[in-house]
């Protein structure tokens, strides 16, 4: 292969990582703004927020009224778009219990919707119950 060549493949292969790299961190940016602002939703109790962003009566809304004021932080640790929109995630999220905090990792897809402040709405929520990944599929439920 002549030098011009090679300096071409290896141009496309950067600006290809370069965009997986920028389409990925916007899609954790999107999951993290979306939890980020349902925990503020339902901390000042502004149900009418909550419900645009997660729905009612599903896992995570249960979770949510079985361990109130738990749940103190939430954390993207990756996001990828699968299915004309739908963003899967893996996050990190830290509980205050009595005896001290717990962090386990939990699973979260977001749906689109016209009716969100954000444009999704997260329409499901597993806990792992081991190592797991939006590659590694659902692995636990939220109780």
């Amino acid at each position: 292969m002549h030098s011009p060549t090679i300096l071409l493949l290896l141009s496309a292969v950067i600006g290809l990582s370069y965009g997986t790299i920028y389409w990925s961190q916007k899609h954790m940016d999107a999951v993290q703004t979306q939890v980020n602002l349902a925990l503020h939703a339902y901390r000042t109790e502004n149900y009418g927020l909550l419900y645009d962003l997660i729905e009612h009566g599903k896992g995570i809304d249960r979770y949510m009224k079985t361990h109130p004021n738990q749940i103190y932080r939430i954390t993207v640790e990756e996001a990828l778009e699968v299915n004309g929109g739908t963003i899967k995630s893996k996050v990190g999220i830290m509980i205050d219990l009595n005896e001290g905090s717990l962090h386990y990792d939990a699973l979260l897809d977001l749906a689109p919707s016209k009716t969100s402040p954000t444009g999704y709405i997260i329409s499901q929520g597993v806990i792992c119950q081991g190592p797991c990944g939006v590659r590694t599929g659902n692995v636990g439920f939220f109780n």
